[in-house]
């Protein structure tokens, strides 16, 4: 049994790995995410229109296939069911900034697997129009508890995949913790079943895009 259980973890961790971005509108999520994925630069989008992107990532020796959000944030399952968030504002807006913040609570409220959070700083090309200053950054982060990443979609060297992997790190060294603590404890009890269930309630990749064409 105790097999079997280690089986299902493993395929577990080289399956899709569920990344949703949010943040206000125009902040550049999309233009991330496409930097990201075909290294090309665009800044005309349809703001508040959400997507869902696959792009695969290498971690360590194991390959996993993102599945990468664009949420405009009325969707909270996305945010229920995530592996990891990326939080983006724009350097340039000092609202979107702020706005981060209650982001980072809803996330931890309805998401209760204390999955990885990342914030990035967007923009950081528009120095003229700079309302966020490095201090409030610094003092997100100590406040809050996240690493916050400066980045610009405009910049081909700055995007978000290193971003990804590290959060996909993360995500399997918590999750090893987590097996190992259930595993040392009394594995007469259904403690490690009961967590095993509770992660295996996530939708598959078309479910998502089902859910995100809804809205």
């Amino acid at each position: 049994m105790k097999h079997k259980i280690l089986k299902l973890i493993s395929r577990k961790k080289t399956s899709s790995f569920r990344v949703v971005l949010l943040g206000s509108p125009g902040v550049g999520k999309t233009a991330l995410i496409v930097r990201c994925l075909s290294n090309q630069f665009f800044n005309n989008y349809v703001r508040g229109k959400q997507e869902a992107y696959r792009y695969k990532v290498t971690v360590g020796t194991k390959k996993i296939q993102l599945e990468i959000m664009d949420s405009n944030g009325k969707n909270d399952a996305l945010i229920s069911y995530a592996d990891s968030v990326i939080l983006v504002y724009s350097v340039t807006n000092k609202d979107s900034f702020e706005n981060v913040k209650n982001l980072i609570q809803k996330v931890r409220a309805l998401n209760l697997n204390d999955i990885p959070i990342a914030v990035v700083a967007n923009k950081i090309d528009q120095c003229k129009q700079r309302e966020v200053s490095a201090k409030d950054r610094l003092s997100l982060s100590a406040e809050y508890g996240v690493e916050v990443f400066e980045r610009s979609a405009a910049i081909p060297t700055e995007d978000l995949k290193s971003i990804l992997v590290e959060m996909c790190k993360q995500s399997q060294f918590e999750k090893r913790k987590i097996s190992r603590s259930f595993m040392a404890a009394d594995t007469k009890s259904n403690g490690y079943q009961k967590y095993l269930n509770s992660r295996s309630k996530s939708y598959s990749a078309l479910d998502s895009i089902k859910i995100l064409s809804d809205y």
